[in-house]
């Protein structure tokens, strides 16, 4: 944790803050001086709005922080606020934004904790997807309508914001430094999936699928690129990303069959890493969640699924294990 959050003291944003009804799960401090904070909501306490509104901006106290030991607490605290935010049928831009990139420190903590990914490279994604979602707060009402749908199924929005963590330390080892490229990606990666929204069923209840579910399935590249096109901080190369992520170099990918040369270089990239996101999690088809190094044992005996330089460069960043 440390390596990602390094002082004892945490900020949190005042638009989880303001949305906490009842006792508080944790205590929220304000800093007096460096290294000097003083605790101004007890953890069991409510938060009284005259006072926290009388420090906000009364006194000009901008940042509000919680004990690096509650940290973890509170990002839980913030999946409730965005399950209750995404029920609403619109809401303010900046309360969306606010809560998507909390919701991004969560996935980067569990990645960090759980799967013992490297810290300081995940703190190197974070900021590049949270600079995403400062592209897509350039359309609020898009940014809105995108989570929102992303929301009907929990899974979807911590896959996607997963899929792009592994998307762009893939593209890290690939040695890409283009800030327009990595926007590119990493909106790519956050939006490759916004497609499974709109099936008729939650695929997240089948351990198994019938072969009617499994072709609505493979139409979602596809949905998802229709519903992009009125997205104005969407461009052609983030639609195509979304539409060819699963596309295989041997033809046997779909919506459309390409083969290797056919398909987008950054859509390669998310495949790999939209792949390696989902084996991390439990899924209806399977109990148990695979470790990194099991995740990438499995992609490299179905190497053919992916672009093989690519692959093996992501394994690098995990094992030694080579992918040909």
């Amino acid at each position: 944790m440390a390596t990602i959050f390094d002082s004892e003291f945490v900020a949190v944003t005042t638009e989880v803050i303001r949305r906490i009804a009842g006792p508080l799960p944790f205590s929220i401090f304000i800093r007096r001086g460096e290294n000097t904070y003083t605790k101004l909501f007890p953890k069991g306490e409510e938060v009284e709005a005259v006072r926290f509104a009388s420090y906000e901006t009364g006194k000009g106290v901008e940042d509000f922080f919680v004990h690096q030991d509650d940290y973890r607490q509170y990002l839980l605290y913030v999946e409730q606020v965005a399950h209750a935010l995404f029920q609403q049928k619109s809401a303010a831009g900046e309360q969306v934004v606010a809560v998507i990139k909390e919701m991004t420190n969560l996935t980067m903590l569990d990645l960090v904790v759980k799967k013992h990914v490297d810290g300081k490279s995940i703190g190197y994604a974070m900021t590049t997807i949270k600079g995403c979602i400062d592209v897509l707060a350039n359309d609020p009402k898009s940014l809105f309508r995108v989570f929102r749908l992303l929301s009907r199924h929990p899974y979807l929005i911590k896959h996607a914001l997963m899929t792009s963590v592994f998307a762009l330390l893939l593209a890290k080892a690939e040695n890409l430094e283009s800030e327009k490229t990595l926007t590119t990606l990493g909106l790519g990666a956050l939006l490759h999936d916004i497609g499974m929204s709109m099936m008729t069923f939650d695929p997240e209840e089948r351990a198994e699928l019938a072969g009617e579910e499994r072709r609505e399935i493979q139409t979602h590249p596809e949905l998802a690129k229709r519903m992009l096109d009125s997205v104005k901080s969407v461009n052609p190369e983030v639609r195509m990303i979304v539409l060819q992520h699963h596309e295989q170099p041997n033809g046997r990918g779909y919506p459309n069959g390409l083969h290797d040369k056919q398909i987008y270089y950054l859509a390669k990239i998310v495949a790999i890493a939209d792949c390696f996101s989902a084996l991390l999690c439990v899924r209806p088809f399977r109990d148990e969640a695979f470790t990194p190094v099991k995740a990438i044992e499995v992609m490299v005996e179905d190497r053919g699924k992916f672009d093989l330089s690519l692959l093996d460069k992501f394994s690098k960043i995990f094992v030694t294990t080579k992918a040909s």
